[in-house]
């Protein structure tokens, strides 16, 4: 998780204790960082992210990146009345009302459960979207920026708000989320572009009009389907099979992007990080590392 840090003169916060003139001669109020820099403190909170990144843009970091952000520490909310991280539900006699977090490797009913929330009933377990859970434990003020983020369950917006102005956020949302989307796809594709001028053409067209077949209806009988992973991933933020997994919301994601560069499903083998290419200044290892980090990261700076 990223910190958000303010600078302290003084001993007063920027931002917080003191306010921010409109022509300041602070050039650096904020900082996101692994860990608080010198002068600098640490002022995470959902309120601090929405109101630095995306009321005011003070943080030089994109929409999905601040609400990413923001999504870590309302899971954090839920991940706080656990008793701890569990991969095995064997190894524990439960309370009713008990929860834990699913560890990575889980065992017995937990498989495929992996980072959800167990609670045991008293009878048996259930399992808890994080950010469901954590959205239920925030104050309104949280709660309002979480509907305008689109974090947790509509009808949970809908109790807590009026219905048609949570619709319109929704509806900003989409318009954002895909605006963002594009611009870190248009600094993929430059990458791209300069690491292998030869074969960007190849990588496009992978990406915009892969035809394949595939079985969807379970019968054995495929059929000839196109699919433009640029349009899935902008448009509807279809990033891959293990960036877009999630145990309760998506338990069998889509193929993504993602996939085309790791060689991952319908790509095993025939991935782009399979490909004999060199690209310029780095590994093909490397160059999908840098698209990893621009297109989920948001990590949009190309610098060679």
């Amino acid at each position: 998780m990223s910190l958000l840090t303010a600078q302290i003169i003084g001993g007063k916060k920027v931002g917080i204790d003191i306010s921010i003139p409109p022509k300041t001669i602070i050039e650096i109020p904020f900082l996101v960082a692994n860990d608080p820099a010198p002068e600098f403190a640490d002022i995470s909170s959902i309120l601090n992210w929405y109101k630095f990144g995306i009321e005011g843009n003070y943080l030089k970091k994109d929409y999905l990146f601040i609400r990413n952000e923001i999504v870590k520490l309302i899971d954090k909310k839920a991940e706080n009345t656990c008793l701890g991280e569990l991969n095995d539900p064997t190894t524990v006699t439960p309370n009713t009302g008990d929860r834990y977090c699913v560890g990575i490797e889980p065992t017995g009913v937990f498989v495929g459960k992996q980072n959800a929330i167990a609670e045991w009933n008293g009878s048996e377990w259930i399992f808890l979207d994080k950010d469901v859970l954590g959205y239920s434990l925030c104050s309104l003020e949280e709660k309002e920026i979480a509907a305008q983020l689109y974090v947790g369950l509509i009808s949970d917006h809908e109790a807590d708000f009026d219905s048609t102005e949570t619709k319109l956020w929704r509806e900003e949302y989409h318009e954002k989320a895909t605006e963002t989307r594009l611009k870190r796809m248009l600094a993929a594709e430059t990458l791209i572009q300069q690491e292998l001028p030869a074969y960007q053409s190849f990588v496009l067209l992978t990406i915009t009009s892969l035809v394949t077949e595939l079985d969807l209806t379970g019968t054995g009988q495929t059929q000839l389907y196109s699919i433009d992973l640029h349009k899935n991933y902008k448009d509807f933020g279809v990033k891959g099979s293990i960036e877009d997994f999630h145990p309760i919301k998506n338990p069998n994601p889509a193929v993504g992007i993602m996939d085309f560069f790791y060689g991952r499903s319908l790509f095993t083998n025939k991935g782009l990080i399979n490909m004999p290419f060199t690209p310029t200044n780095m590994t093909m290892q490397e160059l999908c590392d840098r698209v990893y980090d621009i297109l989920i990261n948001g990590n949009t700076l190309v610098s060679l």
